[in-house]
Parts: C-alpha cells; structure tokens; sequence
C-alpha cells in the first residue's frame, strides 16, 4: 500500500519522464524531413482535438443552428484564445490569435509545466485548430500558421479558411 507521499513523489516522477520523453521525440524529430514532421504533430493535435473539443463542437452544432453562436459558445466551453470572422454574411476566414502575455501556448501541457514552448509544437496546434473548427462548422477547413510565440513572435495567429 502507498501512503500520500510516495503517491505525489510517482506523479512528480511520471511528470519528469513525460517532459523527457517529449523533449527526446522532439530532438529526434528534428531528423526527419519537415512534411513528415508536419503530418506526425498535425495527427498529434488532431488526436488531441478529438477527445475534448470535438465532442463539444458536436454538442454545440446539435444546441445551436447559428454559426456565429457556435463560436460565442466555443469561446466560452473551450476557452477558446481569441479569433474573428472576417466577412459577416457567411463565414469564410477566422483569424485566431493569443498572445504570449495571456498563456505561454494553448497547449495544456505548457500552460502546467509538463513541457516549455518548443516550435515544432506550433503544428500540433494547428491540427488541433483544424479538427475543432471542422467539427464546429461541419465543413472542411485549411488552416494556415500565420506566426508564433514559440517561432519568436508576440503573438499567435492562424487563419482558418473555408474550403469550397
């Protein structure tokens, strides 16, 4: 039987080994052709999306007809960072945007500790990005990295566009 203690010293352990982990496959990633890369951390975010965001966005396309209350309401279940339609009548390109003085990353794993910012995440969050608005919207969506905290900007952005 584990006391508390032990209990705190095996999760402070698993947290260490995940970050290492995660730093290695990154430094190993580095190896493989940039395409290759793209696809693996776009699949990771994709994956990611998938478990928490997706459902909602589900629930939200069931709860509400109107795309634009969609988005009011993603804001809000999702905590979604920042993002706006460009052109009113009908949706066809969101910018989303965060900067780094509100999170360090939209990622959970930075905003807890368990990983620092590293570039190579930027692609993970947009198959996260990717996956969430085509469930949203239920039509299928590009989505283009504009600039990044973790690439040496201020701010976040990516645009998200309607594919036709």
């Amino acid at each position: 039987m584990h006391d508390k203690g032990s209990g705190l010293l095996i999760e402070k352990s698993l947290l260490e080994h995940a970050r290492r982990w995660i730093h290695g496959l990154f430094e190993g990633l580095r190896d493989v052709d940039e395409e290759t890369r793209r696809q693996l951390l776009q699949g990771v975010g994709k994956y990611c999306a998938s478990v928490k965001a997706v459902p909602v966005a589900k629930r939200l396309v069931k709860e509400e007809p109107d795309i634009y209350q969609r988005f009011e309401r993603l804001r809000e279940t999702v905590l979604f960072p920042k993002f706006r339609v460009e052109k009113e009548d009908e949706w066809s390109t969101l910018h989303v945007e965060y900067s780094a003085e509100e999170e360090p990353c939209i990622c959970p794993l930075v905003q807890y500790g368990v990983i620092d910012v590293h570039p190579f995440m930027c692609e993970c969050t947009r198959g996260w990005i990717q996956t969430t608005f085509e469930a949203l919207l239920e039509h299928p969506v590009t989505v283009k990295l504009e600039e990044t905290v973790c690439q040496g900007a201020d701010t976040c952005r990516f645009t998200v566009r309607r594919v036709n």
